[in-house]
């Protein structure tokens, strides 16, 4: 079995992907002491699913988004456009064992990222 490939989707492409319209307003700050209080970063963490030449099926992994677990189908050209992003492979340190790739860890240097984005402003 191949390991899912891990991506970035944005959240107004994943909404009107599973809803069939925009969100109206994409509310980004900083997390608040309010545990129900959900917060749209602008980013969804998702994995690929399927690619062909119509359509990307994606299954969101996203335990903040309100769209976790949902499958959805973005256009094709959502990578070229930058809707999709490729995301980092890593494991958390709590959870690593000593028999697992050492390449899978957080990286002490970003330069070994295989993708860096920029920020968006």
């Amino acid at each position: 079995m191949l390991d899912a490939t891990n991506i970035w989707i944005r959240s107004s492409a994943l909404e009107k992907a599973i809803t069939g319209k925009s969100a109206k307003a994409i509310r980004r700050g900083l997390p608040t002491e309010e545990e129900d209080e959900y917060i749209d970063w602008g980013w969804v963490y998702a994995t690929l699913v399927n690619r062909n030449e119509k359509e990307i099926e994606v299954s969101v992994q996203d335990e903040e988004s309100h769209h976790h677990g949902s499958t959805a189908k973005l256009p094709a050209e959502s990578f070229d456009n930058g809707d999709i992003l490729m995301g980092n492979k890593y494991v958390d340190e709590d959870d690593f064992e000593a028999e697992e790739n050492e390449e899978d860890k957080y990286p002490e240097d970003l330069i070994i990222l295989t993708h860096l984005h920029e920020a968006e402003v």
